[in-house]
């Protein structure tokens, strides 16, 4: 095992028998992880750095060698081309090259096909030192207001909102300000469940484009184009007025703010509307309409009739018989969550 701490709090610890076959040869085979098997640009360039005996089980290596081979460090080596022209490579460890790429970086930034790959080779535990808290012993022991900033981190946004408004000392006034300014955004978009500590990659897509329209919403930049995906997934419907205020808000920043969407609430809002269609999929791709919303009340298209006619509601509803149970669950926001929800039939859970 290679171990190192991620910085977040956790002990990242590679497979490295998973990654090499001490048994084998390079030639052989020796790399089991597929980015850096032969054929590859990868092996290329440990077969042109000439350090090492293609042909030699990695057994037999010296040590010096074996730890060039694993972990050394980065170094410019020259790479023949087809063309006959060396080329400027960088040479790094293959174990290095493996962190670098794949474990110290944000799992996030990888597609969740590679990021499956990536858990079959490495395997994560809390850093026993600050138990995943992420700070070492001298920060955790410094309190204010009683709180350290371990303990202050797992507040929920609106806990953590009072206990910021609470701290009277005058040389931190504008970074408090600062705070409750983007807390207040992120409460107004009905995140104020969540927590500073909670990582953006378990963050559900709705959650995750919510706190990214805060980020822009503090910013004072203008002229920007900015480009949201039914930013209203996932919000109640009572919280679609909060949605549009901000978008509303970015629009009167002086930037240009499109919006794809299906929400009633959030089209009506809209300036100026493309409506395309006029199915979906491969019957849809032309534009039915363009213009305000006043014309598309007035148009025959599907959209336009949707806006003005509101289903009736079922009176006569399915009864169930068989349940999904779900018991004891306390992933991110829950606490010991049991429940029993119907299947076969329309269930809503709201918050």
């Amino acid at each position: 095992m290679c171990i190192k701490c991620s910085g977040i709090g956790r002990l990242n610890a590679i497979k490295v028998d998973m990654i090499v076959d001490m048994e084998k040869s390079l030639n052989d085979g020796a790399f089991l992880f597929s980015a850096f098997a032969k054929g590859g640009w990868y092996f290329t360039i440990y077969e042109a750095s000439n350090f090492f005996d293609m042909d030699l089980p990695l057994k037999d290596y010296d040590e010096e060698t074996l730890e060039l081979l694993l972990y050394g460090e980065k170094q410019k080596i020259k790479v023949p081309t087809i063309g006959g022209k060396d080329t400027n490579a960088e040479y790094e460890g293959v174990i290095n090259k493996f962190d670098r790429l794949y474990v110290s970086r944000d799992l996030s930034a990888h597609s969740e096909k590679t990021q499956k790959i990536i858990d079959e080779y490495t395997h994560n535990s809390k850093y026993p030192e600050c138990s995943g808290l992420r700070f070492n012993k001298e920060k955790r022991e410094c309190l204010i207001n009683g709180e350290s900033i371990a303990s202050v981190g797992e507040m929920e946004l609106s806990a953590l909102r009072k206990y910021l408004t609470e701290i009277e000392d005058e040389s931190v006034a504008p970074l408090i300000d600062e705070a409750v300014k983007r807390i207040d955004l992120l409460i107004g978009m009905s995140l104020d469940y969540l927590n500073i500590n909670r990582e953006t990659s378990t963050l559900s897509g709705g959650e995750s484009q919510r706190v990214k329209m805060m980020k822009h919403m503090s910013s004072a930049l203008t002229g920007i184009l900015y480009i949201f995906d039914e930013p209203s997934v996932g919000l109640h419907p009572r919280d679609v007025h909060n949605l549009n205020k901000m978008l509303v808000h970015l629009r009167d920043l002086e930037n240009t703010v499109l919006v794809v969407e299906h929400d009633r609430d959030v089209i009506l809002e809209a300036d100026h509307i493309v409506d395309i269609g006029p199915k979906a999929g491969i019957f849809g791709g032309k534009i039915c309409y363009e213009g305000d919303v006043a014309g598309l009340l007035k148009s025959d298209t599907v959209t336009g009739k949707h806006l003005l006619s509101l289903p009736d509601i079922k009176e006569d509803v399915r009864t169930f018989n068989k349940t999904l149970n779900l018991s004891d669950c306390k992933t991110n926001n829950l606490k010991n969550v049991s429940v029993e929800i119907p299947q076969r039939v329309l269930t809503v859970v709201s918050v």
